[in-house]
């Protein structure tokens, strides 16, 4: 069944100002959401790449033996992978993120209060940071952990290769 947006589910006429409150709602929501599963995602790749980390330092700590050395050598390529896919999911999320606030800010300014337009005027205004750039530093940030990490496993794949 079908519901025109200016009526409730039982037909009954809903104010323009109650559908605007119930998109702001929704966008809340989706924000919320989207949030969550970035959270989810940047903990799916600390605990792959931890992982990766250990088996590493297990295999490292191994007599020496040919299977080794070659494991050695190529081991470290895969999460270096990783971390490229993390940080493009950052950044793509980073990109959803700033077009669903931007959504939430313009439905703020029809709305009698703006919670959240006033929340980011504020922080735009405190943080150093985010007077320079116009943006919140936290997905700078976010972005940098898996460059750092990548270069970590780069010189653990590095480092054998001067070691013969």
């Amino acid at each position: 069944m079908s519901v025109h947006p200016s009526t409730d589910s039982s037909g009954a006429p809903v104010s323009e100002e109650a559908t605007r409150f119930n998109q702001y709602k929704l966008a809340l929501e989706m924000i919320t959401k989207l949030s969550d599963r970035r959270h989810l995602t940047n903990r799916f790749f600390i605990g792959l790449l931890s992982a990766f980390g250990a088996l590493y330092s297990v295999l490292a700590k191994a007599p020496p033996s040919p299977t080794w050395t070659t494991w050695e050598r190529i081991l470290p390529i895969l999460p270096v992978g990783l971390c490229v896919a993390w940080w493009l999911l950052i950044t793509s999320y980073r990109g959803v993120t700033r077009a669903k606030w931007e959504v939430i800010y313009k439905l703020e300014e029809r709305l009698p209060e703006k919670p959240f337009t006033e929340e980011r005027d504020l922080l735009l205004k405190e943080n150093p940071l985010a007077k320079k750039t116009g943006e919140f530093p936290i997905t700078r940030i976010e972005r940098w952990v898996p460059i750092i990490i990548g270069f970590v496993f780069v010189l653990m794949f590095i480092l054998p290769l001067f070691a013969d």
